[in-house]
């Protein structure tokens, strides 16, 4: 093969990978401050993945990650780990709680939720909505919390 056309082959695909750091899916993964791409759900997860360090940086609070069946026969258990399930949120999340009534009881719901959305869904929580007993609720409500671990059932 010519020499020149190799140079210009391998300019090409230098090219091409560059122009590449723009092609992550927002949806599914994170694009590093390198370009490289990670699968989105590693981003502030408390593991460096990206080469520069950069998914691990401008992380929110730490909060449980998790869902589970309320028991009211047991309603101090606290179905989530912490060893097990804690999830580093984005820097625009905050810490939630869920309850939601379903045919078979209640699910409690843990995770990160944008801070702006946990607001007007807590907004819109039914006057039965009480923290402390998921058990007297209604409806589906949903409590933030500004602080680490706070979003315990």
């Amino acid at each position: 093969m010519n020499s020149k056309l190799c140079v210009v082959l391998l300019v090409l695909m230098s090219v091409l990978r560059s122009g590449a750091s723009a092609q992550c899916n927002p949806r599914y993964e994170y694009e590093c401050g390198d370009g490289t791409c990670i699968i989105r759900y590693w981003r502030c997860d408390g593991v460096h993945d990206c080469k520069d360090n950069s998914d691990e940086t401008n992380c929110g609070q730490v909060c449980y990650d998790c869902s589970y069946k309320y028991d009211p026969d047991y309603p101090d258990y606290f179905g989530c780990m912490p060893d097990k399930y804690p999830n580093y949120c984005f820097k625009d999340e905050i810490c939630s709680t869920e309850y939601t009534k379903t045919e078979n009881g209640i699910i409690i719901s843990l995770g990160c939720m944008n801070q702006l959305e946990c607001s007007v869904n807590n907004s819109k929580n039914d006057d039965s909505c009480n923290k402390d007993d998921p058990g007297a609720t209604e409806t589906s409500c949903t409590f933030c919390c500004d602080s680490e671990y706070c979003n315990d059932a």
